[in-house]
């Protein structure tokens, strides 16, 4: 990053497991973690932005992803980037109303993935079965530096498991809630909904999944109608049926 780029600052509310986890390996890798985040945002925003085509979050969808964001307990940051890159993210969060503080909690989980998470995640693709031992560490250390999450997303393209969606900025992080930030102390029905990863780090989400939205209560209508329907097809049997 040179100094005739101009930076500015960009503040991240950040998951704190995410916060600490990612400062350590930026330590023990000796990776300049403003200049590194620098270079991943400006390579994953064009994609953010692909991914992400027309839709367009609500501003309810927005408040919903941001409260439940800060029920696993974040840390604010603040990083130094280019103007060039705080400005191309700003333009994606402008046309989709994207909540920035998911993307970047998104963003470090996938840095910090490990096998086990990718393979929960149904990510798993032949590159992570192969064994890098014949390339040098320097070699590997540049290879995954220029563009860290390219395996991820070319093992998003190939998968075919309909929760990752062909994308990880709208792949489904189900298996990731109640593990990830901290953990509701009493079970509700409203904890339920608001400590889950699959919120609070969405880049995109559908209203049918927001509470208090129109097509959050008329999806719920419909699913209490169909429980119903199965509770009076239990009960009412085709004339001459036997009730065992």
């Amino acid at each position: 990053m040179s100094k005739s780029d101009g930076t500015t600052k960009i503040t991240a509310r950040l998951v704190s497991t995410l916060r600490d986890k990612f400062d350590k390996r930026c330590r023990e890798c000796f990776i300049k973690r403003d200049q590194f985040l620098d270079h991943v945002i400006a390579l994953e925003t064009p994609r953010l932005s692909r991914d992400l085509g027309d839709t367009k979050l609500s501003k309810k969808a927005r408040r919903f992803i941001s409260n439940s964001l800060t029920c696993l307990g974040t840390h604010t940051v603040n990083w130094k980037v280019r103007k060039s890159t705080a400005s191309a993210l700003k333009e994606v969060q402008r046309r989709t109303n994207l909540c920035r503080d998911a993307f970047f909690n998104r963003l470090l989980l996938l840095l910090l993935a490990r096998r086990g998470l990718i393979e929960k995640l149904g990510l798993m693709t032949e590159y992570f079965d192969e064994d890098p031992k014949g390339s040098g560490p320097m070699e590997l250390i540049g290879w995954t530096v220029a563009d860290p999450l390219e395996a991820l997303h070319d093992a998003a393209q190939e998968s075919n498991d309909l929760e990752v969606d062909k994308s990880l900025y709208r792949m489904d992080l189900s298996p990731l809630d109640f593990v990830l930030g901290a953990r509701p102390k009493h079970i509700t029905e409203a904890t339920l909904t608001n400590y889950r990863a699959k919120i609070a780090l969405a880049c995109k989400l559908d209203d049918r999944d927001v509470p208090g939205t129109r097509a959050y209560a008329d999806a719920m209508r419909a699913a209490r109608d169909l429980s119903l329907d199965d509770d009076l097809n239990l009960v009412i049997r085709p004339k001459g049926e036997q009730q065992s």
